[in-house]
């Protein structure tokens, strides 16, 4: 089934705000559509944030085979876009294979479980640039999916 959704910055928004550190582990931030929904998730904690805050974001996540230095040049690209932001962006290959669960947790008691980690929208169509859930969101037709808010 396939689903429209309003976004998923929008429905973590609230969840982030006040954080000043925030762990995403999601094996699946590989492919460039995977890592630019975390690009997306990090626009919206530099957006959400008061110009004053420092927040940390780590992201645990495997690494690609075949394509990692693709995929360390794009997270690495991610950190570099945070420079001046009040935004510190680091990342972290998990090697021990045994990881598989996908979830957001922040500093102000805030777990967020999400069923298809941040990989919740259909592949990107090809267009040239000119479709506009290649920048926005709620244009983008999403796989089926659930997200736990927990409050520890």
């Amino acid at each position: 089934m396939v689903l429209r959704i309003t976004s998923s910055v929008a429905a973590n928004a609230p969840y982030t705000d006040g954080a000043s550190r925030i762990i995403v582990t999601d094996p699946y931030v590989r492919k460039p559509h995977q890592i630019r929904t975390m690009m997306e998730f990090v626009e919206m904690v530099v957006c959400r944030k008061q110009p004053e805050d420092q927040v940390a974001i780590h992201l645990v996540t495997y690494p690609n085979d075949g394509e990692i230095q693709k995929q360390r040049d794009l997270l690495d690209s991610i950190s570099e876009a945070c420079t001046g932001t009040g935004v510190d962006f680091t990342w972290a290959f998990d090697t021990s294979g045994t990881a598989h669960a996908r979830d957001v947790v922040t500093d102000t008691g805030w777990k967020i479980v999400l069923d298809r980690g941040l990989d919740i929208f259909q592949a990107p169509m090809r267009r040239e640039g000119f479709n506009l859930g290649d920048r926005l969101q709620e244009h983008r037709m999403a796989k089926g999916f659930y997200v736990t808010y927990v409050r520890q």
